[in-house]
């Protein structure tokens, strides 16, 4: 180890040993666990910080997607489409036909995936 984080490994300690019972240094026999554990966590939030970017990609698509499928049905004539709930019927898809439901919905209508 070297003296910067000898320094800083007798910091913590001192922090954890003033700290009235709210800090613990961790157990030597759980640091091979608790490395194992870091990096796993780490690992697990830079995925979740992809997800959140997809995520929010994906819900400007669809509203997008949403907003002019419910104009491309409004020129074909279906009515008040609006304050609908719209989505893809689902076993139709698995067949590979586009079929979409149409079901009474509340303002503005929430459009199923």
């Amino acid at each position: 180890m070297s003296s910067k984080n000898k320094n800083f490994a007798k910091d913590w300690a001192e922090k954890a040993a003033n700290s009235n019972g709210t800090m613990v240094q961790v157990p030597s026999a759980m640091n091979a666990k608790t490395e194992d554990f870091q990096k796993k966590s780490d690992e697990y939030l830079a995925k979740a910080r992809e997800f959140d970017k997809l995520s929010a990609e994906f819900d400007v698509c669809a509203k997008n997607f949403w907003h002019e499928m419910r104009k491309a049905l409004e020129e074909a004539g279906t009515e008040e489409i609006w304050g609908k709930n719209i989505g893809f019927n689902e076993q139709a898809r698995k067949d590979g036909v586009k079929i979409i439901n149409i079901m009474p919905g509340g303002q503005g209508g929430m459009p199923m995936r």
